[in-house]
This record gives structure tokens, C-alpha cells and sequence, in this order.
């Protein structure tokens, strides 16, 4: 079967999180494939593409308890366009 490279957003406890998984075309294949790779996790988008390294994510608020700082990823717009490009 086909795969390719989608980006999932998904939720637990609270925190959300963007990873890149392989899955196959169709929205319903492509559904049950990404629950099965992340099978703890409530999917909430999946995006044709790899964009994992380059989405803000943002927790579910009063649900992400924990108070363990949230990674950076510095800014990742291009130095070589303009903002709102």
C-alpha cells in the first residue's frame, strides 16, 4: 500500500503536539493508520507534507498541568521574506 509523509496534530492531557508519520491517501485510511502510530494521542488534523519542524503548537488551556517548559524552535520564518509574505 502507498504511503506519504503527513503531518499529525494531536492532543493528550492537554498538550498538543505536531509529528510527521506515513500514512495512506484517503481520509478514513489515513485516520485509522495515524491512530494506530500514535495510538495514546486524540488526532486532531492531519496536513499532506512534513511541517512538524515548523508549526507552533498550543496546549488545551487548564488542561496541560504539567510545568515542564514547552521546547523552542527559535524563529523559523525565513530571514529572506517579509512577515505576512
Amino acid at each position: 500500500m502507498y504511503k506519504r509523509p503527513f503531518t499529525a496534530i494531536c492532543q493528550k492531557s492537554g498538550r498538543t503536539k505536531a509529528v510527521s508519520i506515513d500514512v495512506p491517501d484517503g481520509k478514513d485510511k489515513a485516520l485509522e493508520s495515524a491512530k494506530e502510530q500514535l495510538p495514546d494521542e486524540n488526532i486532531i488534523a492531519l496536513i499532506p507534507g512534513q511541517h512538524a519542524r515548523n508549526v507552533y503548537t498550543y496546549n488545551a488551556e487548564g488542561m496541560a498541568k504539567s510545568k515542564k517548559p514547552q521546547p523552542t524552535h527559535g524563529d523559523v520564518w525565513p530571514t529572506n521574506l517579509p512577515p505576512g509574505f
